[in-house]
């Protein structure tokens, strides 16, 4: 997999464990790429790499409860992406 570098000056790399990078931290809009994640790599020791992927397909569902907040992730490393482009936005007409 190829890795997603990070151009900014909040990076996080564990040894085992989530590496992110924040992309952006407004009041408006909080964007995070998550570069590795342990779920997705112990899935993957496992041999199955698609139990990652069906517990990410579930972030769509239940970010959608938060009032005032729009989400949205276009990419994630389960599907093979080099990173999770987490994004929240304030919408304050969001109910």
């Amino acid at each position: 997999m190829a890795q997603h570098a990070c151009p900014h000056a909040q990076n996080e790399q564990p040894e085992k464990g989530y590496s992110r990078c924040i992309v952006s931290e407004t009041l408006e809009l909080v964007g995070v790429d998550i570069l590795a994640c342990p779920l997705c790599d112990d899935a993957s020791a496992l041999g199955l790499p698609e139990v990652a992927q069906v517990v990410c397909a579930m972030d769509k569902a239940y970010m959608t409860g938060f009032r005032h907040i729009q989400y949205t992730r276009t990419t994630s490393v389960a599907e093979g992406a080099p990173c999770c482009d987490y994004r929240l936005r304030y919408d304050k007409n969001k109910k």
